[in-house]
């Protein structure tokens, strides 16, 4: 027979539902709702509920991502050469610095097939994270940022269950044939983003697992 002076959630409105926690396991509880307005407190019917034994609920390891590969296929062989951006931070949130590399210049009269190799490389054997990527695709964005300066556009070419971009893989194309210019070219993994959202990282919440920004060229 609990009363106000147990445990009280209070609700308001005609049929409401309330959520309780901290409750103990393998232990039975009573509980009554009650109303009280000028008259006095009126309870309704005792109800009891027993909660179950302890679950053990395994949470995944959190993914360390140490490097990004953005690889930059030209889709005109003759004459151009593949592009390779590379980051690689090996001490995580340590003092270094990551290492940035950038392998070469972007041409301004072809297009290029882009896609993204995550990895964790402080394991003895290198951990490919990009299969998980890909079959977590719904629960993972890839965001791109073109800065003043750098006549280009990225088109995703990939996209999870629900038909939401993913962007491991991409197209990267000139705006304008023959425009050259310089600038930073941003590429951020973010988990968990909120989809769909118009293509900004500002419109995406969820966390970032990797950001870098490489300053590219094009020639």
């Amino acid at each position: 027979q609990p009363t106000i002076e147990d445990n009280v959630v209070n609700a308001n409105g005609e049929s409401v539902t309330v959520s309780v926690d901290g409750l103990t396991v393998e232990t039975t509880y009573y509980v009554r709702t009650f109303i009280t307005n000028v008259l006095g407190t009126f309870y309704g019917n005792e109800v009891s509920f027993t909660t179950p034994e302890s679950v053990f609920i395994a949470i995944p390891e959190e993914e360390i991502i140490t490097t990004m590969i953005v690889t930059l296929t030209p889709h005109i062989p003759q004459g151009f050469n593949t592009v390779t951006l590379t980051t690689r931070d090996l001490d995580g949130d340590g003092p270094n610095e990551p290492e940035i590399t950038v392998s070469g210049s972007i041409s301004s009269i072809t297009s290029y097939s882009g896609s993204i190799q995550f990895l964790n490389e402080m394991e003895e054997d290198p951990e490919d994270i990009t299969l998980e990527i890909l079959e977590e695709a719904d629960a993972h964005q890839v965001f791109f940022n073109i800065s003043e300066g750098l006549p280009i556009q990225v088109v995703y070419a990939d996209f999870d269950s629900n038909g939401e971009p993913l962007g491991v893989n991409f197209i990267l194309a000139p705006m304008e044939e023959g425009a050259t210019g310089s600038g930073l070219l941003t590429f951020t993994l973010v988990y968990e983003p909120i989809k769909p959202n118009d293509g900004t990282l500002g419109s995406a919440g969820g966390s970032i697992e990797i950001q870098t920004s490489f300053n590219v060229v094009i020639e």
